[in-house]
């Protein structure tokens, strides 16, 4: 299922604005924004293998299945969603934040760790290229 916070993430990680992407799918700049933050239904197949080919990844990047309600204004993530999201333990992920290989968020109450969502979305693409 298309993920717009995955789409967001990925384009900015790409450096892309939302004005070049929306422009190439032929789409206005504000129903991308809107896809984006999932207030606009789930485009269709063509749409989605089209932002894939223009962001240059596969398709089942755009389908990662955080829900949208716990990413919230600041896109934090927990350790464990992370984690999940990542494919990996919470004890791998720690290390990898221990290494500054991913970087993360305390919250002042507890010193809990929260992982960015574009830092997510960064680290997955860069273990696909290899």
């Amino acid at each position: 299922m298309f993920n717009g916070f995955a789409l967001k993430a990925i384009r900015e990680a790409r450096g892309f604005s939302q004005s070049l992407v929306a422009g190439l799918a032929g789409l206005s700049a504000p129903y991308l924004s809107e896809l984006e933050r999932g207030k606009k239904s789930t485009p269709d197949a063509a749409y989605v293998a089209m932002f894939a080919e223009i962001l240059d990844v596969d398709p089942r990047a755009l389908d990662l299945q955080e829900p949208p309600a716990r990413l919230g204004q600041s896109h934090l993530l927990r350790l464990s969603d992370a984690a999940r999201l990542l494919d990996m333990s919470s004890g791998e992920l720690s290390m990898l934040l221990d290494r500054n290989v991913i970087k993360y968020r305390c919250k002042s109450k507890g010193g809990h760790r929260y992982v960015p969502y574009s830092e997510v979305i960064r680290h997955r693409m860069q273990s696909e290229r290899g």
